[in-house]
């Protein structure tokens, strides 16, 4: 047995899947096609909204209005983690640089591509869906205050007050943030099919990113990040796959131990 633990309730010695996510298609043995970010803590993914929700900070929205993270991002959390998972075992630095490519260039050596992290392909085919059957109908709103709706239902605003100059007096500002309990899903894509290694890098890195956005240290954007075979693999079976295809294993107790 190595040093690595990981944490959680999920998998077992024996099979680290279980019976009942044969059906899932995930294998150790096969790449993942997904990272799924479950959003655990309220988060600010700071940037433009499709029609402005009047905040001081903002979140990054789709066209519809959804909320997203833009694949950069991604990327780079993704990557930032990575360097964590070398720390502990430098042995993934050559996965490492397979995956992500050297010295933060991106470039189209790497072997792994990253999509933007989105909501649900059915809520996002639901929206679409109902905008343009608004958008249809000359009678109804279909403009701005649409989408801004759409937005406020997966998004709250909070207000404090910004101190500027070293004193104590400011201005309220307010900031949208994400809900908590949002899953969002990256396609992967791979120009080739991964090595061992290069899989065991990805999961353990995956297992490392545990915030994304702004105000970490304020406890925003606490995420659950996993790999999946699919978008909508539960939060269980995820977690099973990431321990397998990181070469991790349940012993009892709740304590994941690398396998050997």
């Amino acid at each position: 047995m190595g040093g690595v633990v990981v944490g959680g309730d999920v998998a077992t010695a024996e099979q680290p899947f279980g019976d009942s996510d044969a059906h899932s298609g995930a294998r150790p043995d096969a790449a993942p096609a997904f990272l799924v970010i479950d959003l655990a803590a309220p988060a600010l993914f700071a940037g433009a909204s499709a029609a402005g929700t009047a905040a001081d900070a903002d979140v990054v929205t789709d066209a519809h209005g959804l909320p997203y993270l833009p694949r950069h991002r991604v990327a780079a959390r993704l990557r930032d983690a990575a360097v964590t998972a070398v720390r502990a075992e430098p042995a993934l630095l050559p996965a490492a640089r397979a995956l992500f490519g050297a010295a933060r260039a991106h470039g189209p050596d790497r072997i792994l591509r990253i999509g933007h992290a989105l909501p649900p392909e059915p809520v996002r085919a639901a929206v679409a869906w109902a905008l343009e059957q608004r958008a249809a109908d000359p009678a109804t709103d279909h403009g701005p205050d649409l989408l801004r709706a759409v937005t406020d239902a997966y998004t709250s605003l909070e207000s404090g007050v910004e101190i500027a100059g070293g004193t104590a007096e400011g201005r309220l500002r307010t900031v949208r943030v994400l809900d908590p309990g949002l899953r969002l899903a990256a396609a992967l894509r791979w120009t080739r099919a991964p090595e061992p290694g290069e899989l065991r890098c990805l999961a353990r890195a995956a297992l490392a990113f545990t915030q994304a956005g702004l105000k970490a240290s304020r406890g925003r954007g606490r995420v659950d990040v996993r790999l999946a075979p699919a978008a909508d693999t539960d939060a269980r079976r995820a977690h099973a796959a990431t321990l397998a295809w990181a070469g991790v294993r349940a012993v009892h107790g709740g304590v994941r131990e690398e396998t050997v």
